[in-house]
């Protein structure tokens, strides 16, 4: 019976990291299935309190990560594949979990406060609103413009360039009555007669 071939004679994880970030399929897949172990028992020792198809999850997005980051070399030529594995591995905790967090909680159980709840959910209709005088006084200068704006469009041309020099530079009606050509008491029977 044949004997199967040693550890020794297949390429180290390093010489697979460095083929399978050049673009390598079959370095890749050995990679993968070589260091898969080892990655799940850090994932394990680092968030045992999480089940176990999120701590899969955590796996992919390791791979994902390693994938990403493509054909660049690791940073020390010399450093072993499985720290530079191990690289990736806290953002790819912090980002399943942050996909898994209920908005308004902290990413880890010691950072929370014992005596706070998570905040509640409020319905908008539900939410009082508190008058404001100076933008309740805003909203109806605006709609009253909007209305003149209006008004104005069955006006005649020149008194409604009349009225927007007066609403948008603050011209009086004399100053107006002068820019536009009319007299100023003819403006003002117009501007009246327009409401």
């Amino acid at each position: 019976m044949a004997e199967p071939p040693s550890r020794s004679s297949a390429p180290s994880d390093e010489i697979l990291l460095l083929a399978a970030l050049a673009g390598d399929h079959r370095a890749w897949n050995k990679l993968t299935d070589r260091l898969d172990p080892y990655l799940m028992k850090i994932i394990r020792r680092r968030v045992r309190h999480v089940p176990e198809d999120i701590q899969s999850e955590v796996r992919q997005e390791v791979w994902a990560a390693v994938a990403r980051r493509g054909r660049r070399q690791p940073t020390h030529p010399n450093e072993p594949a499985k720290d530079y594995i191990r690289r990736f591995l806290s953002p790819a905790i912090d980002r399943v979990r942050s996909a898994y967090r209920a908005p308004g909680t902290r990413s880890r159980w010691r950072n929370e406060m014992p005596e706070q709840e998570a905040p509640k959910v409020v319905e908008l209709e539900f939410i009082e609103e508190h008058e404001d005088e100076a933008s309740t006084a805003e909203f109806q200068r605006l709609e009253m413009r909007l209305e003149i704006e209006a008004r104005l469009t069955s006006a005649t041309t020149i008194v409604a360039m009349a009225a927007m020099l007066m609403m948008r530079r603050g011209y009086n009606v004399t100053e107006a009555a002068r820019v536009t050509g009319l007299k100023r008491l003819a403006l003002h029977r117009a501007l009246r007669a327009i409401g």
